[in-house]
Protein backbone atom coordinates (compact mmCIF):
# COMPACT_ATOMS: atom_id res chain seq x y z
CA UNK A 1 0.00 0.00 0.00
CA UNK A 2 2.55 2.17 0.54
CA UNK A 3 4.25 1.52 -3.18
CA UNK A 4 0.62 2.98 -4.63
CA UNK A 5 0.84 5.70 -2.75
CA UNK A 6 3.99 6.74 -3.72
CA UNK A 7 4.53 5.24 -7.08
CA UNK A 8 2.44 5.51 -10.20
CA UNK A 9 2.50 1.63 -11.25
CA UNK A 10 -0.90 -0.14 -10.61
CA UNK A 11 -2.46 -1.87 -7.36
CA UNK A 12 -1.05 -4.97 -9.54
CA UNK A 13 2.26 -4.15 -10.26
CA UNK A 14 3.20 -3.03 -6.75
CA UNK A 15 1.14 -6.05 -5.42
CA UNK A 16 3.91 -7.89 -6.81
CA UNK A 17 7.03 -5.62 -6.04
CA UNK A 18 6.06 -5.39 -2.54
CA UNK A 19 5.37 -9.69 -2.45
CA UNK A 20 8.78 -10.35 -4.29
CA UNK A 21 10.29 -7.68 -1.54
CA UNK A 22 8.85 -9.46 1.11
CA UNK A 23 8.92 -13.04 0.84
CA UNK A 24 12.33 -14.22 1.00
CA UNK A 25 14.43 -17.00 0.33
CA UNK A 26 13.13 -18.66 3.82
CA UNK A 27 13.28 -22.32 3.17
CA UNK A 28 16.66 -23.23 1.39
CA UNK A 29 18.64 -20.54 3.18
CA UNK A 30 16.65 -19.86 6.27
CA UNK A 31 16.79 -23.68 7.52
CA UNK A 32 20.18 -24.25 7.14
CA UNK A 33 21.25 -21.71 8.71
CA UNK A 34 19.03 -21.43 12.10
CA UNK A 35 19.71 -25.13 12.39
CA UNK A 36 23.17 -24.68 12.06
CA UNK A 37 23.30 -21.68 14.78
CA UNK A 38 20.89 -22.84 17.08
CA UNK A 39 20.30 -27.12 16.68
CA UNK A 40 17.73 -29.02 17.55
CA UNK A 41 16.08 -26.51 19.68
CA UNK A 42 14.54 -24.53 16.54
CA UNK A 43 12.85 -26.96 15.10
CA UNK A 44 9.23 -26.43 16.93
CA UNK A 45 9.56 -22.08 15.80
CA UNK A 46 11.14 -22.70 12.33
CA UNK A 47 9.04 -24.96 11.31
CA UNK A 48 6.08 -23.06 12.86
CA UNK A 49 7.13 -20.18 10.76
CA UNK A 50 7.46 -22.39 7.29
CA UNK A 51 3.47 -23.48 7.90
CA UNK A 52 2.06 -19.59 8.38
CA UNK A 53 4.70 -17.83 6.05
CA UNK A 54 2.33 -18.72 3.35
CA UNK A 55 -1.09 -18.40 4.28
CA UNK A 56 0.41 -14.94 5.54
CA UNK A 57 1.75 -13.87 2.24
CA UNK A 58 -0.39 -15.62 -0.32
CA UNK A 59 -3.61 -14.84 0.79
CA UNK A 60 -3.04 -10.99 1.17
CA UNK A 61 -1.07 -11.37 -2.18
CA UNK A 62 -4.23 -13.21 -3.71
CA UNK A 63 -6.75 -10.85 -2.69
CA UNK A 64 -4.64 -7.72 -3.81
CA UNK A 65 -4.27 -9.51 -7.66
CA UNK A 66 -7.60 -9.96 -7.73
CA UNK A 67 -8.96 -6.88 -6.72
CA UNK A 68 -6.75 -5.43 -9.26
CA UNK A 69 -8.36 -7.69 -11.77
CA UNK A 70 -11.60 -6.73 -11.00
CA UNK A 71 -11.08 -2.89 -11.71
CA UNK A 72 -8.88 -3.41 -15.02
CA UNK A 73 -12.61 -5.62 -15.86
CA UNK A 74 -14.46 -2.56 -14.57
CA UNK A 75 -12.39 0.23 -16.32
CA UNK A 76 -12.38 -1.95 -19.76
CA UNK A 77 -16.47 -1.87 -19.32
CA UNK A 78 -16.93 1.36 -18.61
CA UNK A 79 -15.33 1.93 -22.19
CA UNK A 80 -16.83 -0.43 -23.88
CA UNK A 81 -20.19 0.87 -22.57
CA UNK A 82 -19.29 4.52 -23.17
CA UNK A 83 -18.74 4.09 -26.56
CA UNK A 84 -21.54 1.78 -27.26
CA UNK A 85 -24.23 4.75 -25.67
CA UNK A 86 -22.09 8.06 -26.95
CA UNK A 87 -21.28 6.99 -30.43
CA UNK A 88 -24.49 5.97 -32.29
CA UNK A 89 -22.33 6.11 -35.82
CA UNK A 90 -20.23 3.47 -33.97
CA UNK A 91 -22.93 0.80 -33.57
CA UNK A 92 -24.13 1.85 -37.12
CA UNK A 93 -21.06 0.89 -38.33
CA UNK A 94 -21.27 -2.81 -37.02
CA UNK A 95 -21.74 -5.53 -39.15
CA UNK A 96 -22.96 -8.99 -37.64
CA UNK A 97 -19.94 -10.11 -36.43
CA UNK A 98 -18.70 -7.09 -34.63
CA UNK A 99 -22.15 -6.95 -32.64
CA UNK A 100 -22.06 -10.43 -32.09
CA UNK A 101 -18.58 -9.75 -29.98
CA UNK A 102 -20.40 -6.42 -28.31
CA UNK A 103 -22.88 -8.58 -27.10
CA UNK A 104 -20.82 -11.47 -25.69
CA UNK A 105 -18.40 -8.75 -24.31
CA UNK A 106 -20.98 -6.89 -22.44
CA UNK A 107 -22.59 -10.84 -21.12
CA UNK A 108 -19.21 -11.80 -20.16
CA UNK A 109 -18.51 -8.19 -18.51
CA UNK A 110 -22.24 -8.66 -16.47
CA UNK A 111 -22.63 -5.16 -17.56
CA UNK A 112 -26.46 -4.21 -18.75
CA UNK A 113 -27.69 -2.32 -22.30
CA UNK A 114 -30.50 0.25 -22.76
CA UNK A 115 -33.04 -1.40 -24.79
CA UNK A 116 -32.30 0.54 -27.91
CA UNK A 117 -28.43 -0.54 -27.89
CA UNK A 118 -29.19 -4.17 -27.35
CA UNK A 119 -32.24 -4.02 -30.29
CA UNK A 120 -29.79 -1.66 -32.50
CA UNK A 121 -26.79 -4.77 -31.99
CA UNK A 122 -29.03 -7.63 -32.44
CA UNK A 123 -30.52 -6.24 -35.81
CA UNK A 124 -26.76 -6.24 -36.88
CA UNK A 125 -26.39 -9.96 -35.66
CA UNK A 126 -29.66 -10.76 -37.67
CA UNK A 127 -28.41 -8.38 -40.71
CA UNK A 128 -31.75 -6.56 -40.50
CA UNK A 129 -29.74 -3.57 -39.89
CA UNK A 130 -28.65 -1.48 -43.20
CA UNK A 131 -25.10 -2.34 -43.65
CA UNK A 132 -24.85 -4.80 -41.40
CA UNK A 133 -24.12 -7.65 -43.88
CA UNK A 134 -22.21 -7.93 -47.04
CA UNK A 135 -24.03 -7.92 -50.49
CA UNK A 136 -25.32 -11.35 -50.77
CA UNK A 137 -25.26 -12.43 -47.24
CA UNK A 138 -27.94 -12.34 -44.65
CA UNK A 139 -26.65 -11.84 -41.29
CA UNK A 140 -24.14 -13.79 -38.69
CA UNK A 141 -23.31 -17.07 -39.36
CA UNK A 142 -24.40 -19.95 -36.91
CA UNK A 143 -21.36 -19.52 -34.64
CA UNK A 144 -21.65 -15.57 -34.31
CA UNK A 145 -26.00 -16.18 -34.19
CA UNK A 146 -25.55 -18.45 -31.13
CA UNK A 147 -22.76 -16.57 -29.53
CA UNK A 148 -25.05 -13.48 -29.97
CA UNK A 149 -28.40 -15.53 -28.58
CA UNK A 150 -25.68 -17.31 -25.20
CA UNK A 151 -25.32 -13.48 -24.73
CA UNK A 152 -28.37 -12.02 -24.85
CA UNK A 153 -29.33 -15.10 -22.19
CA UNK A 154 -26.69 -14.46 -19.60
CA UNK A 155 -27.80 -10.77 -19.82
CA UNK A 156 -31.41 -11.73 -18.93
CA UNK A 157 -30.25 -14.39 -16.37
CA UNK A 158 -27.64 -11.86 -14.77
CA UNK A 159 -30.84 -9.12 -14.79
CA UNK A 160 -28.99 -6.63 -16.58
CA UNK A 161 -31.71 -6.60 -19.60
CA UNK A 162 -35.12 -6.94 -19.25
CA UNK A 163 -36.91 -10.44 -20.17
CA UNK A 164 -38.56 -8.71 -22.67
CA UNK A 165 -36.27 -6.86 -24.58
CA UNK A 166 -33.91 -9.83 -24.27
CA UNK A 167 -36.73 -12.00 -26.04
CA UNK A 168 -37.57 -9.55 -28.97
CA UNK A 169 -34.08 -8.79 -29.68
CA UNK A 170 -33.59 -12.55 -29.64
CA UNK A 171 -36.16 -13.40 -32.23
CA UNK A 172 -34.47 -12.05 -35.30
CA UNK A 173 -31.38 -13.75 -34.40
CA UNK A 174 -33.04 -16.97 -34.41
CA UNK A 175 -34.33 -16.72 -37.69
CA UNK A 176 -30.77 -15.51 -38.51
CA UNK A 177 -29.72 -19.12 -36.95
CA UNK A 178 -32.17 -21.37 -38.47
CA UNK A 179 -31.69 -20.42 -41.91
CA UNK A 180 -27.92 -20.62 -41.57
CA UNK A 181 -28.23 -23.76 -40.43
CA UNK A 182 -30.58 -25.07 -43.39
CA UNK A 183 -28.81 -23.43 -45.92
CA UNK A 184 -26.03 -25.46 -45.18
CA UNK A 185 -23.49 -27.34 -42.56
CA UNK A 186 -21.01 -25.06 -40.50
CA UNK A 187 -17.25 -25.62 -40.82
CA UNK A 188 -16.31 -28.40 -38.20
CA UNK A 189 -17.99 -30.70 -35.79
CA UNK A 190 -16.57 -28.46 -32.69
CA UNK A 191 -18.66 -25.42 -34.53
CA UNK A 192 -22.04 -27.57 -34.88
CA UNK A 193 -21.75 -28.72 -30.84
CA UNK A 194 -21.31 -25.63 -30.02
CA UNK A 195 -23.96 -24.17 -31.93
CA UNK A 196 -26.55 -26.58 -30.26
CA UNK A 197 -25.16 -26.27 -26.71
CA UNK A 198 -25.23 -22.35 -27.01
CA UNK A 199 -28.69 -22.23 -28.68
CA UNK A 200 -30.49 -24.53 -26.19
CA UNK A 201 -29.17 -23.64 -23.10
CA UNK A 202 -29.92 -19.66 -24.58
CA UNK A 203 -33.68 -21.03 -25.47
CA UNK A 204 -34.17 -22.59 -21.66
CA UNK A 205 -32.62 -19.72 -20.42
CA UNK A 206 -34.85 -16.74 -22.56
CA UNK A 207 -37.87 -18.78 -21.64
CA UNK A 208 -37.69 -19.57 -18.15
CA UNK A 209 -39.69 -17.25 -15.84
CA UNK A 210 -38.27 -15.07 -13.12
CA UNK A 211 -40.56 -14.12 -10.26
CA UNK A 212 -41.32 -10.78 -9.83
CA UNK A 213 -40.20 -9.80 -13.25
CA UNK A 214 -41.93 -7.85 -15.58
CA UNK A 215 -44.82 -9.46 -14.47
CA UNK A 216 -44.55 -12.31 -17.05
CA UNK A 217 -47.35 -14.31 -18.55
CA UNK A 218 -45.92 -15.74 -21.77
CA UNK A 219 -44.61 -19.45 -21.45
Amino acid sequence: FLLRMISSRSLGETGILAFGSSYGNFIPLGIPLVMTAFGEAATVPLFLLVAFQAPVFFVPMIVIQESARKRERHAATRALVGALSTRPELRAAFNARDAANALWGCAKARVGLSDEITTQLASAVSGSAPGSAPPGERGANAVEASMALWALASMRGDGTIGARPARLAATGIVRTLAESVTVGPTSTEVDQHRIIANASWAAAKLSERVAGVEGEGEG
